[in-house]
Protein backbone atom coordinates (compact mmCIF):
# COMPACT_ATOMS: atom_id res chain seq x y z
CA UNK A 1 0.00 0.00 0.00
CA UNK A 2 3.15 2.12 0.21
CA UNK A 3 4.43 2.23 -2.68
CA UNK A 4 1.18 2.62 -4.49
CA UNK A 5 0.70 5.76 -2.35
CA UNK A 6 3.75 7.22 -3.01
CA UNK A 7 3.15 6.42 -6.71
CA UNK A 8 0.04 8.08 -7.08
CA UNK A 9 1.61 11.03 -4.93
CA UNK A 10 -0.94 10.55 -1.95
CA UNK A 11 1.56 12.13 0.68
CA UNK A 12 0.34 15.68 -0.91
CA UNK A 13 -3.46 15.16 -1.17
CA UNK A 14 -2.62 14.07 2.49
CA UNK A 15 -1.64 16.99 3.45
CA UNK A 16 -4.61 18.78 1.93
CA UNK A 17 -6.25 18.74 5.22
CA UNK A 18 -4.00 20.65 7.79
CA UNK A 19 -4.99 23.50 5.31
CA UNK A 20 -7.20 25.08 8.11
CA UNK A 21 -4.57 24.06 10.49
CA UNK A 22 -2.24 26.05 9.05
CA UNK A 23 -3.89 28.93 9.01
CA UNK A 24 -4.86 29.20 12.16
CA UNK A 25 -1.43 27.99 13.43
CA UNK A 26 0.94 28.56 10.72
CA UNK A 27 2.41 25.29 10.57
CA UNK A 28 1.14 21.71 9.50
CA UNK A 29 -0.07 19.57 12.32
CA UNK A 30 3.35 17.18 11.84
CA UNK A 31 5.21 19.93 12.35
CA UNK A 32 3.03 21.40 15.80
CA UNK A 33 3.29 17.84 17.31
CA UNK A 34 6.97 16.84 16.50
CA UNK A 35 8.85 20.50 16.21
CA UNK A 36 10.30 19.09 12.73
CA UNK A 37 9.22 19.42 9.15
CA UNK A 38 7.62 16.02 7.80
CA UNK A 39 9.84 13.54 6.25
CA UNK A 40 7.78 13.43 3.27
CA UNK A 41 9.22 15.81 1.05
CA UNK A 42 7.48 16.56 -1.99
CA UNK A 43 10.51 16.83 -4.36
CA UNK A 44 11.69 12.94 -3.36
CA UNK A 45 8.29 12.20 -4.91
CA UNK A 46 8.77 14.34 -7.83
CA UNK A 47 10.97 11.88 -10.44
CA UNK A 48 10.46 13.36 -13.12
CA UNK A 49 13.64 12.64 -14.77
CA UNK A 50 13.53 8.71 -13.88
CA UNK A 51 9.89 8.74 -15.26
CA UNK A 52 10.95 10.73 -18.42
CA UNK A 53 13.67 8.39 -18.87
CA UNK A 54 11.73 4.96 -18.32
CA UNK A 55 9.13 7.00 -20.81
CA UNK A 56 11.59 7.42 -23.76
CA UNK A 57 12.74 3.60 -23.30
CA UNK A 58 9.39 2.39 -23.18
CA UNK A 59 8.64 4.45 -26.59
CA UNK A 60 11.46 3.26 -28.12
CA UNK A 61 10.69 -0.31 -26.97
CA UNK A 62 7.32 0.40 -28.87
CA UNK A 63 8.58 1.78 -32.21
CA UNK A 64 11.38 -1.03 -32.34
CA UNK A 65 9.19 -3.55 -32.20
CA UNK A 66 6.58 -1.46 -34.68
CA UNK A 67 9.35 -1.21 -37.26
CA UNK A 68 9.76 -4.75 -37.24
CA UNK A 69 6.40 -5.53 -38.47
CA UNK A 70 6.36 -2.84 -41.54
CA UNK A 71 7.66 -3.34 -45.00
CA UNK A 72 8.50 -1.84 -47.89
CA UNK A 73 5.92 -1.85 -50.92
CA UNK A 74 6.76 -1.09 -54.29
CA UNK A 75 3.62 -0.89 -56.88
CA UNK A 76 3.73 -0.12 -60.83
CA UNK A 77 1.54 1.53 -62.89
CA UNK A 78 -0.68 -1.74 -64.10
CA UNK A 79 -0.76 -3.99 -61.16
CA UNK A 80 -3.95 -5.20 -59.49
CA UNK A 81 -4.45 -3.84 -55.64
CA UNK A 82 -6.86 -4.65 -53.11
CA UNK A 83 -8.49 -1.50 -51.32
CA UNK A 84 -8.83 -1.83 -47.65
CA UNK A 85 -11.61 0.02 -45.97
CA UNK A 86 -12.64 0.85 -42.08
CA UNK A 87 -15.83 0.57 -42.19
CA UNK A 88 -15.95 3.86 -39.29
CA UNK A 89 -14.10 5.96 -41.57
CA UNK A 90 -15.17 5.20 -45.32
CA UNK A 91 -18.61 4.57 -45.84
CA UNK A 92 -19.15 4.78 -49.61
CA UNK A 93 -18.20 1.40 -50.29
CA UNK A 94 -18.77 -0.34 -47.23
CA UNK A 95 -22.64 -0.23 -47.22
CA UNK A 96 -23.57 -3.21 -45.16
CA UNK A 97 -26.48 -3.59 -42.66
CA UNK A 98 -23.67 -5.31 -40.09
CA UNK A 99 -20.43 -3.01 -40.51
CA UNK A 100 -18.74 -5.03 -38.18
CA UNK A 101 -19.45 -8.20 -40.28
CA UNK A 102 -18.22 -6.15 -43.90
CA UNK A 103 -15.08 -6.96 -45.61
CA UNK A 104 -12.16 -5.17 -45.24
CA UNK A 105 -10.64 -5.38 -48.95
CA UNK A 106 -12.61 -4.47 -51.59
CA UNK A 107 -11.43 -4.75 -55.36
CA UNK A 108 -9.24 -5.73 -57.11
CA UNK A 109 -8.32 -2.19 -58.80
CA UNK A 110 -5.70 -1.54 -61.38
CA UNK A 111 -2.92 1.04 -60.45
CA UNK A 112 -3.26 3.53 -63.01
CA UNK A 113 -0.91 6.00 -62.38
CA UNK A 114 1.49 7.09 -59.75
CA UNK A 115 1.58 9.80 -57.50
CA UNK A 116 4.32 11.23 -55.89
CA UNK A 117 5.07 12.64 -52.34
Amino acid sequence: MGKIMVQYHIPCINKSYSIPFQLVFGTTPFDFVWRKESPDNDVEHLNISALKENLNVVQNRMKKLADLKRRTVQFAVGDEVYLKLRHYRQRSLARKRSEKLAPKFYGTYEIVEKVER
